[in-house]
């Protein structure tokens, strides 16, 4: 027997509460990303700290660093005026930090092996098995620097598109367009990929990966996992949640997931709760992009009673998941009995050392007899 779609499971579910649901665009986005990676679990493959700085700064504008040295002098300048400038404008660097995105690909920056290597750890083999893995999934293109040797003028184009390419500037065919200089590569993402940075959906996936992983591990439990999910009841939206988990007796658990735990205020965890009461939810899961270290004030929400539970990246970094499943079969934990399963650092060390690995395996150069030795 084949069981319906578990979109279609859920939909079921929640009708027994009355509402009806929806996917949301950055659950669209997120949905967009694991299919690109192969999979929920293929994501695996972005968890890493360097890596996801390097992607975000790879996929803002490149007019954005003019904007943000010219909102700095504003704010500045806004900032004289109050009691406590120096607070005024920490606070105000720190909300301009998150703004780093693009409007399109084309306005996007690039990266290079260089970058990626010491995003990675300074590993130069990790960072060209993570990009054997990012080129096939087409995650990244890969890009060439096209002078034109009739007005100068300087374009970045995907490596299939160098031929008889045509000027934007002049618009005359750009005979020599690679000079006397050397080709280097550089990588742009593919917009799945940039779009779930726009709107932080990367996050919503990644945590979502954990849950999965980590839920699975009891076959005939969790049904479904499913990012960006908007709830109504009649015309009426009664909250989105970032992921929510169908369980095998039909019970909804919504989560919100934040890149930032100091994002995760009274009134957004209120949202969710709103959501968790309609469907009648035992409790509520928070995600953060931050560490535990980094969000204290997140942590505040984490309630020993199973009511909300706080995944930092000390849990969705870890490359191999560990159930988080109590004697009562709810996705509860003690963050008293249940330490995080190692550090950050080991989390990104066994990152590097299973990407070779799986690199090594899909591409035909493992060596199974030298793991003997």
């Amino acid at each position: 027997m084949q069981w319906p779609q578990t979109w279609t499971l859920l939909e079921a579910a929640a009708r027994e509460h009355g509402l009806t649901i929806r996917e949301s665009v950055p659950g669209q986005h997120a949905v967009a990303l694991a299919e690109l990676a192969g999979g929920a679990h293929e994501v695996r493959w972005l968890a890493h700290r360097g890596l996801l700085s390097l992607l975000y700064s790879t996929a803002a504008s490149t007019s954005m660093s003019w904007f943000k040295a010219r909102a700095n002098r504003l704010a500045r300048e806004v900032a004289a005026a109050q009691e406590d400038p120096d607070a005024a404008m920490a606070q105000f660097s720190e909300l301009l930090a998150d703004v780093n995105v693009s409007h399109d690909a084309e306005t996007s920056g690039t990266f290079d092996l260089s970058s990626l290597s010491t995003a990675l750890s300074r590993k130069r083999s990790v960072a060209e098995a993570w990009l054997r893995w990012a080129l096939q999934r087409r995650l990244v293109l890969r890009v060439v620097q096209l002078i034109c040797d009739h007005c100068g003028f300087k374009v970045l184009r995907p490596v299939e598109q160098t031929g008889n390419a045509g000027c934007p500037r002049c618009g005359r065919t750009m005979v020599d367009p690679f000079a006397l200089t050397s080709l280097t590569f550089r990588y742009r993402l593919a917009e799945p990929l940039r779009r779930s940075i726009d709107d932080d959906s990367v996050y919503h996936a990644l945590i979502m990966r954990w849950l999965i992983a980590a839920l699975a591990n009891r076959p005939g439990y969790l049904v479904g996992a499913h990012p960006g999910v908007e709830f109504y009841r009649g015309k009426q939206q009664i909250g989105e949640a970032d992921i929510v988990l169908l369980m095998a007796d039909g019970t909804i658990i919504p989560a919100e997931v934040k890149r930032h735990g100091r994002q995760l205020t009274e009134g957004e965890v209120g949202k969710v709760r709103s959501i968790a009461d309609a469907l009648q939810s035992p409790t509520v899961l928070l995600g953060a992009g931050d560490s535990s270290e980094d969000c204290p004030q997140a942590l505040t929400h984490d309630r020993d009673d199973g009511t909300a539970r706080v995944i930092t990246s000390d849990y969705w970094l870890t490359p191999i998941p560990r159930p988080a499943i109590d004697r009562s079969g709810l996705p509860r934990w003690s963050r008293h009995d249940n330490r995080p399963p190692g550090t950050l650092d080991g989390h990104e060390e066994a990152f590097c050392r299973f990407i070779e690995d799986a690199s090594a395996r899909a591409f035909g150069t493992h060596d199974p007899v030298r793991d003997l030795f």
